[in-house]
């Protein structure tokens, strides 16, 4: 084989002692590749000897319905592996798009606000549970909202890669957790596979909102917000942190839009988005 790509669980010490094995069993010029979907490449690829064969291939759920894959590339990465690689996706049907090795790369770093001013306005009491992914499927021709995306993800799973990323990008105040999120963990109500999350669901549909975080939301409620400022406020953080990151190298803009669409549906990419608004 030219090219394995490992696909463990999320942990940096397994997927280097695996790299540290796989250095000795593939010589040079045979690449490696990890599919990972929030840790550092370069910090996997400083377990071998040849970290210049070492690249990040981000394939996303379910893989063989989602062409999306971040092709991620570390300072040490050869130009000529990630373009045999490149070649290897698109014959698979992929759409590749190059991204540096950067907390959360492209998807989960620019998508972060779509849920994390989804759970502000909740806090704030701007609109209920179903308010919101009405606002945001109406308005913005989303195939969910983010509350029923968080559902179907796991509250558990969408929080770790919040806090991974909070983390690893120092803390910013724009990526810290939500605290009423961390309690619905906290207290086993994850989403979907647990019949609880943001919603309460009855044979794998939604019954009803959660009853304790519709209460608080009503009691906090001091104006409720128009399904347009909704948007606008989740979309608008979006479009921030696409700039941002474009800002600091991560990505090229059409790269950041494809990775936003075909990674979460929306009609739109954050720089077309942005383009159309002003025009």
């Amino acid at each position: 084989a030219d090219l394995a790509i490992e696909a463990v669980s999320e942990d940096l010490s397994i997927k280097r002692d695996i790299f540290r094995e796989l250095d000795g069993l593939m010589a040079p010029p045979k690449t490696l590749a990890t599919n990972t979907s929030s840790l550092s490449v370069e910090a996997i690829a400083s377990a071998t000897r040849h970290p210049a064969r070492v690249l990040g291939t981000h394939f996303f759920n379910p893989v063989p319905v989602m062409k999306l894959v971040e092709l991620v590339r570390t300072p040490q990465t050869g130009e000529d592996h990630l373009s045999a690689v490149r070649d290897f996706l698109k014959a698979l049907g992929k759409v590749p798009v190059s991204v540096r090795d950067t907390p959360g790369f492209i998807v989960n770093r620019v998508f972060r606000p779509f849920y994390l001013r989804a759970c502000e306005i909740l806090s704030r009491g701007g609109a209920t549970i179903g308010g919101v992914d009405r606002a945001v499927r109406e308005k913005g021709g989303a195939p969910m909202g983010p509350f029923e995306l968080m559902d179907l993800i796991g509250l558990d799973v969408n929080l770790a890669i919040t806090r991974t990323l909070y983390e690893t990008a120092g803390r910013p105040e724009r990526f810290k957790p939500p605290e009423l999120q961390r309690r619905l963990v906290e207290s086993g109500q994850t989403g979907r596979k647990a019949a609880i999350g943001f919603y309460v669901y009855q044979d794998g549909e939604i019954a009803s909102e959660n009853p304790v975080l519709q209460n608080s939301a009503l009691e906090a409620s001091v104006e409720l917000w128009s399904s347009g400022r909704i948007w606008e406020h989740i979309w608008e953080g979006v479009v921030a942190e696409a700039r941002l990151a474009h800002s600091d190298g991560v990505a090229a803009q059409d790269d950041i839009d494809t990775a936003i669409k075909l990674g979460t549906r929306l009609p739109l990419g954050p720089f077309e988005y942005a383009r159309q608004a002003e025009a």
